[in-house]
């Protein structure tokens, strides 16, 4: 994405290959009478596509935090140092596409609660969800802490709305879903109950990989904003020293 793509160009081909990448995962459960999470689930193609987005964000981040630095003492506050809110972000983004490959947070749940030697109940089951739950509040609260970082960046925040969106949908499905004894009133015996289970996973999913598309478009938008801010800043910086070089004349 180096080249200087339109925003509408990249959500084009983002939600294009999302949208189709779904569309073909669905055919082929359907036609070939197979589970969904063959496809979304660990290992399957879409998951590879939610990694590659999230691997794609967090290089858009690292090269916006480049352009956003500041020649500010050590000492100045973190709030008035963007970059770091921008390389914090990138390896947020990183571990959340290890976490997608390696299914951390579903594997740290399970070493807490036999560290713990907690007993496995309706609660402590969906201790994932809580840390999934932690993840979206701690990036809430850096945005709130960066807050006036995003003032520069309003022309993305129709995006960045959209991402929250999906990612919303994606928190409350995933909750919702956690227990499949939620279905059984919508299924006969065991098999219908796995088949509507199996098939609620994949409805999980799609929100997430478009969730992924949504923040990938925002922080395409944010790299073009900020290479517009350093032009600006480069500009003013040399029009200031040639007017300092015509007075010294």
């Amino acid at each position: 994405m180096s080249k200087n793509f339109p925003v509408k160009t990249v959500a084009l081909i983002t939600f294009g290959i999302d949208f189709l990448g779904i569309a073909i995962a669905v055919s082929r459960a359907i036609i070939l009478d197979r589970s969904p999470m063959r496809y979304f689930g660990e290992g399957g193609f879409m998951t590879w596509i939610s990694i590659l987005q999230l691997l794609f964000i967090a290089v858009l981040c690292w090269k916006i935090s480049t352009l956003r630095k500041t020649k500010l003492k050590s000492s100045a506050p973190l709030k008035k140092r963007p970059a770091i809110f921008w390389r914090v972000t990138a390896l947020g983004m990183f571990f959340f596409a290890l976490d997608e490959a390696l299914e951390i947070h579903e594997q740290l749940d399970r070493i807490i609660l036999r560290a713990f030697k907690i007993p496995e109940n309706s609660l402590t089951t969906r201790l994932d969800d809580f840390i999934i739950l932690f993840y979206a509040i701690t990036g809430l609260l850096l945005i709130y802490w960066y807050r006036n970082e995003f003032k520069h960046f309003i022309a993305s925040l129709p995006w960045f709305k959209w991402a929250l969106f999906f990612s919303c949908w994606t928190i409350f499905l995933d909750m919702l879903g956690h227990d499949r004894g939620t279905f059984a009133p919508f299924a006969d015996n065991l098999d219908q109950l796995n088949y509507i289970h199996h098939w609620f996973g994949a409805v999980e999913e799609m929100p997430k990989i478009l969730a992924g598309g949504a923040f990938l478009v925002t922080f395409y938008s944010c790299l073009k904003i900020a290479k517009k801010m350093k032009q600006k800043s480069n500009f003013q910086t040399t029009d200031t020293n040639f007017k300092e070089l015509i007075k010294k004349s």
